[in-house]
């Protein structure tokens, strides 16, 4: 179950009990910590997967550098590639795991 559909079901579960009035038990305290630790561990994911995207962001910001100072050379297509690739397999792995959460 992805974050947004925990949150709202998280939500959803307090807004209910609020409505009753009612003391709640302790095993559903217990419940709806799980369930916030449960986010709490998506969450720490995502920045994970973030700092990824960050230093991809980071990497093409230098290849876009080089590439400016070195505008007169011409370059070979297949050493842009191996430049290329293994930063848009990072980027497409990071955002894979984004959507997985979210």
């Amino acid at each position: 179950m992805n974050i947004e559909v925990q949150l709202a079901s998280l939500q959803d579960s307090l807004g209910a009990s609020l409505e009753n009035e009612t003391t709640v038990p302790a095993a559903t305290v217990r419940k709806w910590l799980n369930e916030v630790d449960a986010m709490n561990v998506q969450f720490s994911e995502l920045s994970s997967a973030f700092q990824r995207i960050s230093n991809v962001n980071a990497a093409l910001a230098l290849m876009v550098q080089l590439l400016d100072s070195a505008h007169a050379e011409k370059f070979d297509a297949d050493q842009m590639f191996c430049l290329i690739d293994p930063l848009r397999e990072r980027l497409e792995q990071a955002i894979d795991e984004v959507q997985l959460a979210i």
